[in-house]
């Protein structure tokens, strides 16, 4: 016991010293951390940011509507099947567009028909309100159909457009036009 306090007492300076550096290098950091301002958090490309997600998008949609009363065509519903691939630094890209028809003819029959058809489009990835996002602009496309019955021969017209999309959660949604109805999900 004697030597412990004897210990005891020959350390106590050695503490001081420490507790004392201590101190300074506590100074000395909050006064050298103060004077660097904070950096900006790194965010991630827009481009990035939808492709960390998936490369390959997919969309499924429908229309639905009533031909004029002069038509040999009283009503239709199509299926619309959307595919692009997303490629690092591209200006444009590769989509698939494949649909099938149902049109009710007014003579009482149904014809069904189905279309294919692959195009490029150009796309730009930017920010929309803070969002990634990407913008498709595709050129005027005709696209050949193939139908179980001669009553319906014209060709599918997609008139040339522009669409944008936002990244939220997992999905591209469309948020310009108004009009635009695909809203990509992940694809295989």
């Amino acid at each position: 016991m004697i030597c412990a306090g004897r210990l005891g007492r020959a350390l106590r300076p050695l503490a001081h010293c420490l507790r004392a550096a201590a101190l300074v290098g506590m100074v000395l950091g909050c006064a050298e951390t103060a004077s660097v301002p904070p950096s900006k958090p790194l965010q991630e490309r827009p481009e990035e940011a939808i492709i960390s997600v998936s490369r390959k998008w997919e969309a499924r949609y429908s229309e639905r509507g009533l031909r004029p009363s002069d038509s040999p065509i009283a009503s239709y519903d199509r299926q619309f099947f959307s595919r692009i691939e997303l490629v690092r630094q591209a200006v444009s890209i590769s989509e698939t567009l494949r649909f099938t028809e149902l049109y009710v003819m007014r003579s009482g029959g149904q014809v069904h028909c189905a279309g294919q058809l692959e195009f490029d489009n150009a796309v730009t990835f930017g920010r929309k309100d803070g969002e990634a996002a990407l913008e498709l602009s595709w050129p005027d496309l005709e696209i050949p159909r193939l139908c179980d019955s001669e009553e319906v021969s014209e060709k599918f017209v997609r008139s040339a457009g522009k669409a944008v999309f936002a990244l939220r959660s997992d999905q591209l949604v469309p948020i310009a036009p108004a009009t635009e109805r695909r809203t990509f999900l992940p694809g295989e």
